[in-house]
């Protein structure tokens, strides 16, 4: 836990490297600094103190190219940054944000995108939030009817594949921000776009936050430990969750339908927003977590139902949960074949059907098959047939999927391999020749794109 500030502290440099102490020490600080009030004070106290804390110090200014000023902000920041004796790196970004789309949010994502491509690994990113942004973070989070994770607004520290990201002020408010920065007479950028009050945090920040500071001078603070309460309790949450999660999903990663069905409601959809999560997909609504619970989890074994949010699909079968990304390639037809060169292991397939990869084995397809440069990828023509190898008679595509769990969907994208006019494997499902056992062989492993067709 970050120490809280007393009430009646101001700003320091020595109080900001207490709170930097209580956080995991990273190899390098790295500032974000946009060059307005906020992040100046947080630049100029880590420079105040760079030499206590034995840790190196740069910043980093994105120029997200949307004012007609943003090259002299860059300029000003540089000056800044050269007074202070901290290296700082500029990056220009070109945002074509599409229609329909949060230009704050395309910009907020695009900003930390940038940062972490330029962090140093084990860095930790310092940004300016102060008590005042995590009170709009939670009045945007109850606005938008956020669970508990939303409710938590912004930790203080948050682990990230790169490092940390740090918030070291949130103990103080906007206004002991402000009195640092005029007490050592620094000069800032008022970027104009702060009073848009067309952006949801602008209008909470200027025609909201004062309406309520008037009637409750310590909102701020008010609603900032009320997020700290909310955070303490999350730890609790995700362990349930992650006990939860290891018990419903498979070894194939789907998550099972049995499991699911024994868990409360508010424990299935903990689990539905930790897997869709890791899984890389935009975490679905409320509304659409119900749906999920009810139409999906709740539907007989013979439906396939399905649930759709943004670029994401989720569709049930055989017991188990399946997630897509839309829109999708089309499927490639019966007529396309491809060469499989000796000289590639790995081959990648057309777009949604992922990529084959020869694996040396004791037993499977002999080596010498490829050498002889005969080996070709085909995809499923109508009435195909196949014997796979150890069984008895010829069985339809469709009855070989079924046999091996292969969902309707990805049938159109399963890769055939081909010697010569012979089909020899259905990707690494099933051989349709015997396997050699008598010289160098490969066996095959098919790693399908989760983008495939529905």
């Amino acid at each position: 836990m970050v120490p809280s500030a007393r009430k009646s502290s101001a700003f320091c440099p020595a109080q900001l490297l207490l709170q930097l102490r209580a956080l995991p020490q990273p190899e390098c600080y790295l500032v974000a600094y946009s060059g307005g009030v906020d992040s100046h004070v947080l630049l100029h106290a880590m420079a105040e103190i760079q030499g206590q804390c034995s840790i190196p110090v740069q910043a980093i200014h994105i120029q997200h190219g949307l004012h007609p000023d943003a090259a002299d902000w860059a300029k000003h920041c540089q000056g800044v940054c050269q007074t202070l004796n901290i290296p700082l790196q500029v990056v220009a970004l070109q945002l074509q944000p599409q229609p329909g789309t949060s230009l704050e949010a395309v910009a907020r994502e695009a900003r930390y995108a940038a940062c972490w491509q330029q962090a140093l690994p084990g860095s930790m990113l310092l940004t300016a939030h102060h008590a005042d942004d995590q009170a709009e973070t939670v009045l945007l989070q109850l606005l938008r009817g956020a669970g508990i994770e939303g409710l938590a607004a912004m930790p203080a520290c948050r682990t990230t594949p790169s490092g940390w990201h740090g918030r070291p002020c949130l103990n103080w408010t906007r206004q002991a921000l402000h009195r640092y920065a005029q007490q050592h007479a620094l000069v800032w950028i008022d970027d104009p776009s702060n009073q848009n009050t067309e952006f949801d945090r602008n209008y909470l920040r200027q025609q909201v936050m004062p309406v309520l500071q008037a009637r409750w001078p310590a909102v701020s603070r008010t609603l900032a430990r009320s997020a700290s309460h909310v955070a303490a309790v999350l730890p609790l949450v995700q362990v349930q969750t992650e006990q939860d999660l290891a018990v419903c999903i498979s070894s194939t990663g789907q998550l099972q339908v049995a499991p699911l069905q024994c868990l409360s409601t508010v424990r299935c959809q903990q689990v539905l927003r930790a897997w869709i999560r890791q899984a890389g997909h935009p975490v679905p609504s409320q509304a659409h977590l119900s749906e999920i619970k009810d139409r999906v989890i709740g539907a007989t074994e013979d439906r396939q139902p399905e649930v759709a949010w943004k670029n994401t699909r989720l569709r049930r079968y055989r017991g188990s949960l399946w997630l897509l990304r839309r829109p999708v390639p089309a499927p490639p037809t019966a007529e396309q074949s491809f060469a499989w060169p000796a000289d590639q292991i790995m081959f990648t397939l057309p777009a949604g059907c992922g990529t084959l990869r020869r694996i040396p084995a004791t037993q499977g397809i002999p080596v010498r098959y490829w050498q002889e440069g005969r080996i070709s990828v085909r995809w499923r023509y109508p009435g195909m047939r196949c014997r796979p190898a150890g069984r008895q008679g010829n069985r339809s595509f469709k009855k070989l999927c079924q046999a091996y769990g292969i969902p309707p969907w990805q049938r159109p994208y399963v890769p055939l391999v081909y010697r010569g006019d012979q089909l020899i494997a259905v990707a690494d499902v099933c051989l349709c020749i015997q396997p050699f056992t008598d010289q160098a062989c490969y066996q095959l492993q098919w790693s399908v794109d989760d983008s495939r067709s529905e």
